[in-house]
């Protein structure tokens, strides 16, 4: 089988191939028409098929399944992508994830083969003899022409963004990949170095041993958060952030956040001011504005100084309500400022104890604000600390909802 194999049908909502617009190297057989695609699959694959057949249905287009086919040389994992056209679909396959979207643009072309069925009066799957080659098309047919003509058009406009968005995700998942085995490398070697030398010290005093578990625990607890702010990042930069809105006090919200954070404050010496006006009604998940603001607290508390202030301040100013967090930390200069907040932006900060963080917590809380039709602001002066400020409309008379 050539590396670039592939092949596109056209089926119907049950998978039968009515016509075959491209299949260079024989795949399917001699006339495969009015058989079942899913026959071709092997077992194991005929209900991912089926789901795809499904989703075509449903959501109009199917993207990169990976099935696995048969031919006379064996069985051989394909790609598959798949799009509504009028009452049936378009079905592409290619051997490699590459060679699916040339192979869809290549189409374009077949719209010719469509448009010669459908003038020549023949039902699909037949040959273009299939009908009398001087039957005069009726209006009727030259709509369906134009709407097939529009329909494929259509399609490859929404694969090619498709295309575009899964090479974006897979850089992302890279990104994740690269930062998850370099910032995920230290601690664990750490954790293993530690445990080594509880092992191998029988007679260890009291006060060393609680260090070298308070420090298994510490890199442990870096890398569960690490993992759980990846997670949460590829669900956000994937789309996958849904929120369910009601009618909520953002005072209580901020306050419960500063609240939970006391504790890793008052372990750090560092004091948390709460400034909570009234009347702050927003529309939000109340779950992911409080992630949000727990993670800018988080920060604050994390950069300040030891015995100094995070001061906590909700109020409002017109159409808008916000939340306003200062540290008096070591702050930032506006390269840093500029990075702050971008997906995998770090800067060269670094805690008061020496930590240096992922800037995922940032991104998340920049990307929650965002859903609420709201932002986040810095402002920051090296050397005197950093204010972030989430910002989002405040609730109108007629509530949540559209």
């Amino acid at each position: 089988m050539k590396a670039a194999a592939g092949f596109a049908v056209l089926v119907d909502d049950s998978g039968k191939m009515l016509a075959v617009l491209r299949d260079e190297e024989g795949l399917l057989g001699p006339n495969p028409e009015g058989t079942l695609l899913g026959a071709r699959l092997v077992p194991g694959s005929l209900g991912p098929f089926l789901d795809m057949l499904l989703e075509i249905r449903s959501a109009g287009a199917a993207f990169d399944r990976e099935l696995v086919f048969r031919d006379e040389d064996g069985a051989v994992a394909f790609h598959f992508v798949a799009s509504r056209l009028g009452e049936h679909a378009v079905v592409v396959a290619s051997a490699v994830p590459e060679g699916i979207f040339p192979l869809f643009e290549d189409l374009v072309r077949a719209n010719g083969e469509l448009v010669n069925l459908l003038r020549s009066g023949a039902r699909p799957g037949e040959g273009s003899s299939g009908g009398p080659a001087d039957r005069s098309p009726s209006p009727e047919t030259w709509d369906e022409i134009s709407r097939l003509n529009n329909e494929l058009v259509n399609s490859r406009r929404e694969l090619s963004r498709a295309n575009a968005e899964l090479q974006r995700l897979d850089a992302l998942k890279n990104r994740f990949l690269g930062m998850a085995a370099h910032d995920l490398r230290n601690p664990i070697a750490a954790i293993v170095a530690y445990a080594d030398y509880l092992i191998d010290s029988d007679d260890l005093p009291e006060a060393e041993r609680r260090h070298a578990l308070q420090s298994v625990k510490r890199r442990g607890e870096f890398m569960q958060s690490l993992v759980e702010d990846l997670l949460d990042t590829s669900a956000i930069e994937s789309g996958a952030l849904h929120l369910k809105e009601e009618a909520a006090d953002l005072a209580a919200i901020a306050g419960e956040a500063a609240e939970t954070l006391k504790p890793l404050a008052a372990k750090r010496g560092v004091r948390v001011e709460l400034i909570l006006a009234d009347d702050v009604t927003v529309c939000a998940d109340t779950v992911r504005m409080a992630q949000a603001l727990g993670n800018l607290v988080s920060n604050a508390v994390k950069f300040s100084a030891r015995d100094s202030t995070v001061t906590v301040e909700v109020g409002s100013d017109g159409p808008e309500v916000y939340v306003r967090i200062r540290d008096r930390g070591q702050g930032m200069s506006e390269e840093q400022m500029k990075i702050l907040g971008t997906p995998f932006g770090t800067t060269t900060a670094r805690t008061p104890e020496g930590e240096k963080t992922s800037g995922l917590g940032v991104l998340i809380a920049r990307r929650i604000a965002e859903a609420h039709g709201g932002r986040i602001l810095y402002r920051s002066v090296p050397g005197e600390g950093t204010i972030s400020e989430l910002r989002v409309p405040a609730l109108v008379p007629k509530g949540c909802g559209p």
